[in-house]
């Protein structure tokens, strides 16, 4: 399983200039619609980060042996040019908002992932309370209880956007998208962690995520969520969030290969790995450190162009703690397109 994260701020002054990085002109095009440029260096990112993905786990040199399709519902997946690479049961999934693009794969399970700025707000809504009221019709009663019964308003605002996180990353990973009623699968945070983690039981800490001990989450947000659809407890997945720095969050789902929709099973001929009897214990091994990708490792090489004009060591990979990237932020709304 990989988990990459980058920033978008490499890409500051030098986003039209890379484009000429990006092999598919529809791609290229679809870039340049965006109006803002933040909008446009998320969307150049996350092109170069899936391809650059696609490319490692396929061993490839260039992008020449594979080629990116969408389901009928919108969800990328790779297809292999060639017989001798397969794609088998390997799958991805991207999201971005504000400064940070991320992107996670799986060879055995069906992955997905969200990324949310915890303090974005609407100007239409005065309290934490009026604003869950716009979710009507996506929250259940309990995420609902769950939400207002925090004991101040940034804590409701942080366990409502945990829990749309999470919704996102569940019907992003089966390849859905707004096609899934969100009323039918409700979220429980068991344990929510923010700080002060050391004072949790021996047994806590040893079902952790092993990253989750890391001195930089002191603070910060991370955790394990349980899920049930239409009341039924959905053991043969795994939820986790954690905060990527001080306003964001990642949520990443894992689940069966077989719960994923057919359109998208079918026209990315996956296949449920053999045997099956360990894919539910897979499902909850621990998350692996995400690694921070430089803007340079994720660029095919090529004569002629430019320079990299960003911050020094972006030409490495860094696994580190998701936390360790403190970033300065702004303010934006989503604007996910793969």
């Amino acid at each position: 399983m990989n988990i990459w994260i980058s920033s978008i701020t490499e890409l500051d002054g030098i986003c039209e200039t890379y484009l000429q990085h990006v092999p598919s002109e529809e791609d290229r095009a679809k870039i340049l619609k965006f109006r803002f440029e933040d909008d446009r260096k998320r969307a150049l990112l996350s092109v170069l980060m899936q391809r650059a993905l696609i490319r490692e786990y396929l061993g490839l040199e260039d992008d020449s042996g594979y080629e990116v399709v969408r389901t009928t519902e919108g969800k990328p997946f790779a297809r292999s040019l060639s017989s001798s690479r397969p794609v088998g049961s390997w799958n991805y999934n991207l999201s971005h908002h504000g400064n940070f693009v991320g992107i996670v794969s799986h060879p055995l399970l069906l992955v997905g992932v969200d990324i949310v700025d915890t303090r974005m707000r609407s100007a239409l809504s005065s309290s934490a309370q009026e604003y869950i009221k716009s979710f009507d019709g996506y929250l259940t009663s309990p995420e609902v209880h769950a939400i207002l019964s925090q004991d101040t308003e940034e804590r409701r605002y942080e366990v409502f956007f945990i829990l749309w996180s999470l919704k996102e990353a569940f019907i992003k990973a089966i390849g859905i998208g707004l096609g899934f009623d969100l009323l039918e699968i409700s979220f429980t945070l068991p344990r929510l962690l923010h700080q002060n983690h050391q004072q949790q039981s021996q047994k806590e800490r040893d079902d952790d995520d092993a990253y989750e001990h890391d001195e930089h989450f002191q603070g910060r947000l991370f955790g394990k969520a349980e899920a049930t659809i239409r009341g039924v407890a959905q053991n043969d997945w795994s939820f986790q969030y954690f905060s990527l720095d001080e306003r964001h969050i990642m949520s990443i789902a894992r689940g069966p290969i077989e719960q994923g929709i057919e359109s998208y099973r079918q026209a990315a001929c996956l296949t449920t790995p053999s045997p099956t009897f360990c894919l539910k214990s897979l499902a909850h091994e621990p998350l692996p450190r995400a690694v921070q990708r430089g803007l340079k490792s994720l660029l095919v090489n090529r004569r002629g162009l430019p320079p990299i004009l960003s911050t020094a060591g972006s030409s490495h990979s860094h696994s580190l703690p998701p936390l360790s990237y403190s970033q300065s932020e702004r303010r934006l709304p989503a604007c996910e397109i793969l």
